[in-house]
């Protein structure tokens, strides 16, 4: 997920731990998700930490789940969607 030398977290290390705070939050280790719906409003920094929560969305349906995980360093948020 590092390929290349960077001055921040890549995007993809972030929707990393968007993934499993969802399994996490679910309960299901063997979860993958079927639909992503992201939004990055800052670039997470290397030298503070990134703090991810996660909580399930009202309304997906019988046989899905929908997750609300939000990122946050410092003063600052951003919300991949799951």
């Amino acid at each position: 997920m590092f390929d290349h030398p960077v001055d921040h977290v890549p995007g993809m290390v972030l929707l990393e731990a968007a993934r499993q705070a969802t399994a996490a939050v679910l309960g299901d280790g063997d979860m993958l998700p079927i639909a992503i719906t992201s939004q990055f409003t800052r670039y997470a920094e290397l030298d503070e930490p990134c703090s991810v929560e996660a909580s399930p969305l009202p309304g997906a349906g019988a046989d899905r789940m929908a997750v609300l995980v939000t990122g946050h360093q410092g003063a600052s948020r951003s919300s991949p969607r799951r």
